[in-house]
């Protein structure tokens, strides 16, 4: 039987275990995450969804602009008992108006008809986030006149490089056009927003911009606009969000980096090289698309022809494979990848057994039984399978996969439809892949259900700060290398709050701390695991690494009471000296330290080099010569000469195997001369005894 679920908050970043700079442009926190479509709602108003206190109401029965009104760019002016603002089309600074107060939780009602437009394209925005001063960045929920339009309405953001993004886009049920009112509530409770339009509720978003003193506001562009009944009414905020499965990505952490075609960006997508690059940079996964040619091998590509990518045309099913593989698959991105050839998957496959690269292989439209089997045969010929998860947009594809290879992983490529969870399990699939950003509530259910999220293609820092907020486990990117950095210095400075779900009844039992220092050079160099076993018992949520008092890692734990646990925490760039580990293994019963762990590092500087000389002819032309024999490597060296810099370089690492590097001395004068090296690692630098040389 299953006990009641309860929750521990922890604070800790996860140590990314994939199938299992936050933006600092502004001064803003927060970040942006796309609406989800909320089908199906019903014609009730906001007001009657909320009940709160109204903070601000605004009838413009005066002849002048209201107390407190901040009219910052275009023309505002009170006329007719209505509020009226004037924008120019495409203006590099809307015209904006502010007002109201900072509130973190509140429903903005107002009136709004649009008197004119320059074109059905132009709109008017409820300001929801915006300094008073009008300045950016700010967040705003927009309406064009062409409400029925795909983009008729917009949660959407002005940069603070003064620039737009706009991730979430909706239709309105009916068309604004001019000079019909339309009552707008914009529902504001911290992050999460909802779109509401004459009464009906048509999209939602997780993750609005926020700042910790922006107002209200309106903005208008390429548009007369008129508002009245304007109302701001205080919410409580939402309720505590649902707790997160133990080994599930939570929100604020990071999850798997896919690189989408490999790393795309730089090299010709879909190739060898891309594939590698990417793999180098330190992405989790890479993704790449598969499809058949007309002798039944299964080859990369994208599209359903080969004129995008290669120097030939024809549909991929028209070529067979010998007449794919003598295509240029490189020159349509550079001169310097002239000569790329498309790789067959069965090349692709053999690399991966050799590097360990984990793939994301998408299969391109519908695939035979027949074909299905030979990408299996192909798979299982490598000993791969656990590196691959195959998708599809083809939902019959993914079926097919599960009945020909029911071991293989699979993910569906789609937006999330009302019931992602019972979607995706019907399709016997791991997950599913959006491009639109799926809503907080839609995204627990896929974690309570140990579903997966990958959303893709997503290539800037906003975006990877808005889906890392969200807590999806994995963003696909053409920049991969750059994602990677960015989770980086995001993990180095963040350290989220987490409600973790568990079972406990009691406190964990103790864990033991263990580290391999030493162990796989002999070498005591500053570069080791920590290792957590809880053998028996009680078992924890999560497990907190501690050095010196200063917390390193959170690790989830998955759940097996009475079984063992194990977390294993990498440690680096540890200076000579001696250092305390503790831990803290956690569970919603409480806490249990582990007994400290001592480790003394020894090694980590370069060990000693030698210096030697050839002049024995003493004629001033000779070589120095730097060797370390044994021991941590260096990864630069400078000679001094009489205590002088004569020369400097870089060295390959490889520790603990010998190094060398030469000094050639020439045309020097009669006298004596004293040499010295130092190698240099990212811990220290060691200095060689000195040697001298007589030249006569």
């Amino acid at each position: 039987m299953r006990h009641k679920q309860t929750r521990v908050r922890l604070r800790g970043r996860q140590i990314v275990a994939v199938i299992a700079a936050v933006v600092s442009a502004s001064a803003v926190s927060g970040v942006l995450a796309v609406g989800m479509v909320v089908g199906g709602a019903s014609p009730a108003t906001a007001a009657d969804a909320v009940d709160g206190q109204v903070v601000l109401r605004e009838e413009f029965s005066g002849a002048a602009l209201p107390t407190g009104w901040n009219a910052v760019t275009g023309n505002w002016r009170v006329q007719d008992g209505r509020l009226l603002g004037t924008g120019a089309s495409y203006a590099a600074s809307p015209a904006r108006i502010t007002f109201g107060q900072h509130l973190e939780n509140y429903r903005f009602d107002a009136t709004v008809r649009f008197e004119a437009v320059d074109n059905t394209s132009r709109w008017q925005a409820l300001a929801l986030d915006i300094p008073a001063s009008g300045s950016v960045p700010w967040q705003q929920a927009a309406m064009r006149s062409a409400t029925t339009a795909a983009n008729g309405l917009e949660f959407a953001q002005r940069t603070a490089a003064n620039g737009w993004y706009v991730p979430s886009t909706h239709a309105a049920p009916s068309a604004a056009g001019t000079g019909t009112d339309v009552r707008v509530s914009v529902v504001v409770q911290g992050t999460h927003g909802e779109w509401w339009y004459d009464g009906v509720k048509v999209f939602e978003t997780d993750g609005l911009l926020r700042s910790a003193n922006g107002v209200q506001g309106f903005v208008v562009d390429g548009a007369t606009v008129s508002y009245d009944n304007v109302r701001i009414t205080e919410l409580d905020p939402l309720p505590p969000a649902p707790c997160v499965p133990s080994g599930a990505t939570g929100p604020g952490q990071t999850g798997a980096v896919v690189a989408h075609r490999g790393d795309s960006a730089a090299y010709p997508e879909n190739t060898m090289p891309a594939l590698r690059s990417a793999f180098v940079k330190g992405a989790d996964y890479l993704e790449t698309d598969i499809d058949w040619s007309a002798d039944g091998v299964p080859f990369l590509m994208h599209d359903d022809t080969v004129d995008r990518t290669t120097d030939g045309t024809g549909s991929n099913h028209s070529l067979t494979i010998a007449q794919i593989r003598q295509l240029d698959a490189g020159s349509w991105k550079g001169p310097q990848f002239a000569g790329t050839p498309v790789p067959t998957l069965e090349e692709l496959l053999a690399w991966m057994k050799d590097s360990g690269a984990k793939l994301l292989l998408e299969y391109k439209g519908t695939w035979s039984e027949e074909y299905t089997r030979t990408t299996r045969d192909l798979i299982e010929r490598y000993g791969v399978r656990d590196q691959v998860i195959a998708q599809s947009f083809s939902t019959t594809t993914v079926d097919r996969l599960h009945e020909v290879y029911p071991e293989l992983p699979t993910m569906i490529l789609g937006n999330f439809p009302a019931d992602p969870v019972a979607f995706t399990q019907a399709h016997h699939a791991i997950g599913l892949n959006p491009d639109a950003w799926p809503s907080a509530a839609a995204l627990h259910a896929m974690r309570a259900a140990g579903l997966k999220t990958f959303v893709w293609t997503e290539n800037s820092a906003t975006a990877w700060a808005g889906l890392t907020a969200l807590g999806v486990d994995g963003i696909i990117t053409d920049l991969a290398g750059e994602l990677v950095a960015w989770q980086d210095t995001y993990n180095a400075t963040n350290n989220p709050e987490i409600d973790w779900c568990d079972e406990a009844r009691a406190v964990p039992a103790r864990g033991v701390l263990s580290s391999d220092e030493g162990w796989d050079t002999g070498l005591s160099d500053g570069v080791f695991n920590v290792t957590m076993d809880l053998w028996w018992g009680e078992n924890a949520t999560s497990f907190e690494l501690y050095r010196d008092g200063r917390r390193l890692a959170t690790v989830p734990l998955t759940w097996a009471t009475p079984g063992a646990q194990k977390a294993v925490v990498p440690v680096g760039g540890l200076a000579n000296g001696t250092y305390a580990f503790t831990g803290v293994l956690r569970n919603s019963a409480g806490r249990t330290d582990t007994a400290p762990l001592t480790v003394t590092v020894r090694d980590a500087a370069p060990a000693k080099p030698v210096l030697s000389q050839d002049n024995w002819d003493g004629d001033g032309s000779y070589r120095i010569t730097a060797n370390l024999w044994w021991g941590v490597n260096a990864t630069g060296y400078r000679f001094l000469e009489n205590g002088t810099q004569v020369a400097e370089g870089t060295l390959a690492a490889a520790s603990p195997a010998a190094q060398s590097t030469t000094l050639d001395v020439t045309g020097r004068a009669a006298g004596t001369y004293r040499y010295t090296v130092e190698f240099t690692n990212a811990v220290g630098t060691t200095m060689s005894d000195e040697i001298t040389v007589e030249v006569r």
